[in-house]
């Protein structure tokens, strides 16, 4: 019986361990990734479109950290990540209709419609701004149960390997 009860305890200990970690989780930043392919020539009128209209709208949102705009001129091809304090705040932006307004006036420029992911963002190392001109960046999976293992090997070799 009391090992019953010590199992029992340790289950309702390991949930609420779990409930505090997927509620940390909700209040942990979150990024918005939009990718498309812009028409060929229209590079230069939606940077524009972006410092003009974008960002301002973006900055009156509440729980708006930053932005990035990432092009490539040779492929053509645009990713655009947002920062937010938390999962309700880009979900806000969804709500409140400052998302579908954005992606409406980008379209003039893009060949077809952006896809989206959203991520929790697990390191956050940004260079002093204006100082990046070029980003590389790097997509993969992780196997089940390997997230944080794989979030500690970026932040002990990979990103110290790219800050030299």
């Amino acid at each position: 019986m009391e090992e019953d009860l010590f199992r029992a305890l340790c289950h309702v200990e390991h949930l609420e361990q779990l409930e505090a970690v997927q509620k940390e989780r909700r209040k942990s930043m979150h990024a918005r990734v939009l990718t498309a392919a812009f028409q060929p020539g229209k590079r230069d009128s939606l940077l524009r479109r972006h410092q003009e209209h974008v960002l301002p709208a973006a900055r009156q949102h509440e729980g708006f950290k930053q932005v990035l705009l990432l092009t490539d001129p040779h492929t053509h091809k645009a990713m655009h990540l947002s920062f937010w304090e938390t999962q309700g705040h880009l979900k806000g932006s969804e709500t409140s209709g400052y998302l579908p307004e954005q992606l409406a006036g980008a379209m003039p420029f893009l060949a077809a419609p952006p896809t989206q992911e959203v991520y929790e963002v697990e390191i956050e190392q940004m260079p002093q701004s204006g100082q990046a001109r070029h980003a590389r960046v790097m997509s993969g999976h992780t196997q089940p149960g390997q997230l944080d293992e794989a979030v500690r090997v970026m932040r002990e070799v990979f990103l110290p390997e790219f800050q030299k």
